[in-house]
């Protein structure tokens, strides 16, 4: 019966609740708010002039609407409100109501409505930076294992790098050695044969047992890197093990992955000596990571490490200091720190060889054969040299 109301969403609307108002004991109902809706509001989506204009109590539509939106509209959402952004390729997999990973307890929507800004997917608009000087890709990426079902980001298809064919090299043709030429050997005189003694039969051996090669287990991949950070008095905070627990869910939150995948190794690099004895002093600490990701992990462990890459490479000094200094004041710790600079972290794949027993033949000891270990060739994707952030 309300179908013209002030919420985006007509059966949003809750005609019961009470109208904001500053004067007291005042009981105007949300009901009353459908005197103000004209007649001719447009029914399109984005009525974008209407919300331009003056109403009839002399505020804007944008500014009267969204001010009753909070009361009058169950989802708190009017007619002139900016369209919410959702970070997955599908809408219909979106989780809203989700929680997102980290110590804020924040959902999904709350998330998206922070973190990014309305706009259409392309590979221009996902490049652009965004929050913590994220591109808006990454933003989508970060978000999407959360909050979208199928787990793909809505700048999936801009944001995922092909790896490109190998180049075939030709193999040289070998050089054939020349034949040497025979030579003519004299004749060595007649030797008798010597008479043969009787010779005991020899007793067989035992024939050694066969060792099958060993048999590759399924591979992990690993997402390795440092940050360097400017810290006040390092060598406790190296120690601290707090300071350890920060670190890993800093890199957890920068790369979007679990904290189990993390371990970290905080080591004092250098150190500037302050200028009282009494002072602590300041001291690069360099924070090296490796993120181990299982080869059975639902996601697939090369898409999960090829996003914990891409947030990464994409995050500057600064937004990664402002990531470091959140999880330091979680901790309780009152440790100062700057980031100074940010490597490019490499994405490596390794399987792990699974060496067979060897079983004893019967009738003899078994011989050990050597064992040739199957290591694959690490592939790795990006530079290890640091980037400044």
């Amino acid at each position: 019966p309300y179908t013209l109301n002030p919420c985006r969403n007509s059966s949003a609307f809750n005609p019961s609740a009470m109208m904001p108002s500053d004067v007291e004991n005042d009981n105007t109902t949300c009901v009353s708010s459908l005197l103000f809706m004209p007649a001719d509001w447009p029914s399109d989506a984005d009525p974008t002039a209407m919300c331009a204009e003056v109403s009839p109590t002399t505020l804007p539509w944008q500014a009267l609407l969204d001010s009753i939106a909070p009361a009058c509209c169950m989802d708190g959402v009017s007619k002139c409100s900016a369209p919410e952004m959702q970070p997955c390729a599908d809408p219909e997999a979106y989780t809203p109501e989700a929680i997102f990973p980290g110590d804020d307890n924040v959902t999904c929507a709350q998330t998206a409505a922070l973190l990014l800004p309305h706009f259409e997917p392309s590979a221009q608009t996902c490049a652009e930076t965004g929050f913590w000087g994220l591109t808006n890709g990454a933003l989508a990426d970060l978000m999407a294992p959360s909050c979208c079902k199928d787990k793909i980001g809505v700048c999936s298809e801009y944001t995922l790098v092909p790896t490109p064919a190998p180049t075939l090299v030709p193999t040289s043709k070998p050089t054939p050695a020349p034949t040497p030429a025979p030579t003519s050997a004299p004749t060595p005189a007649a030797t008798p044969a010597p008479t043969p003694s009787s010779t005991p039969e020899p007793t067989s051996a035992p024939t050694p047992a066969l060792i099958p090669a060993p048999t590759p287990a399924p591979a992990p991949t690993m997402v390795t890197g440092k940050v360097a950070m400017s810290v006040s008095d390092p060598a406790t905070f190296v120690e601290d093990p707090e300071m350890q627990a920060a670190a890993k869910a800093s890199v957890a939150q920068m790369a979007g992955v679990q904290e189990s995948f993390i371990d970290v190794t905080l080591e004092v690099v250098s150190r500037r000596l302050g200028g009282s004895p009494r002072r602590l002093s300041n001291g690069t600490v360099q924070v090296s990571y490796t993120i181990t990701i299982p080869a059975d992990a639902e996601d697939g462990a090369e898409a999960i490490a090829g996003r914990a890459e891409t947030a990464i490479s994409s995050a500057d000094a600064e937004a990664v200091t402002s990531v470091f200094q959140h999880k330091i004041a979680d901790s309780g710790r009152d440790y100062t720190v700057e980031v100074t600079e940010v490597s490019q972290p490499a994405v490596v794949s390794q399987p792990v060889v699974v060496e067979p027993a060897a079983s004893d033949m019967s009738g003899g000891v078994a011989e050990r054969g050597p064992v040739s270990l199957l290591v694959a060739g690490l592939g790795l994707a990006g530079a290890a040299s640091m980037a400044r952030g």
